[in-house]
């Protein structure tokens, strides 16, 4: 995606838009769909993005994390090992 900054997040052009794309993409997971394969809280997806162990984009206005299937797919550990 040509509107990413250095850090892999989307830069303030057409953010908006870009969510949408990227929501409607299979590609990626949001938050709430990740937490219901894990069966956890969006909260403890959100802070194992923020923590860096899930590899997660920032889209938006408001920053909401989308994890590419992908990377997902990728892990080498599971949450339960995550306490």
């Amino acid at each position: 995606m040509d509107n990413m900054t250095r850090d892999g997040n989307l830069d303030g052009n057409n953010e908006d838009r870009a969510v949408l794309m990227i929501e409607k993409d299979k590609r990626f997971l949001s938050v709430v769909e990740v937490s219901e394969i894990f069966e956890t809280d969006p909260r403890t997806v959100r802070r194992w993005c923020r923590l860096g162990m899930l590899p997660a984009k920032r889209a938006g206005k408001r920053g909401k994390y989308m994890i590419k299937r992908e990377d997902l797919d990728a892990l080498d550990w599971h949450p339960e090992d995550q306490t």
